[in-house]
């Protein structure tokens, strides 16, 4: 499915075999404003780049992929703070970056359906954080 709404500045590119490295920046650039993007269902192994660029996103669901770690390029983390739901449910994460704390405005947070251990320290900065989803991970304690 791919469709764009511009009402809600939503763009949506589910389940269509998006491959690692075809989410250019040129072409993501057109969709800077953009507050949620589904990229969920397409066997990524990793984050395209061009997602620190997008700094107005306030949704994100990249669940059912192929990811092995959640990292952001250090110098985009900091403008990537309007993020208020992530979906990474469904990857083969087995561990989060320490820099998860500077998702400062999350509030929902879905990461069941990996392999993650433990969750970094920094998960304390997380305030706003109301939901979080940590069903069928390895986590043994909070």
């Amino acid at each position: 499915m791919r469709a764009v709404d511009e009402a809600s500045a939503s763009l949506k590119l589910t389940d269509i075999g998006l491959k690692d490295g075809e989410l250019p920046s040129a072409t993501m650039k057109a969709f800077d404003q953009c507050y949620e993007l589904y990229i969920n269902k397409n066997g990524l192994e990793a984050l395209p780049p061009c997602l620190g660029d997008m700094h107005q996103l306030r949704l994100l669901d990249i669940s059912d992929n192929e990811l092995h770690t959640f990292v952001m390029d250090q110098a985009k983390i900091k403008l990537f703070t309007s993020l208020e739901s992530l979906h990474l449910q469904g990857n083969n994460v087995i561990q989060l970056a320490d820099t998860f704390g500077c998702y400062c405005n999350l509030v929902t947070l879905q990461l069941e359906d990996n392999g993650i251990g433990s969750l970094p320290e920094t998960f304390t900065r997380l305030t706003n954080l109301k939901n979080l989803f940590v069903d069928r991970n390895r986590c043994e304690h909070l």
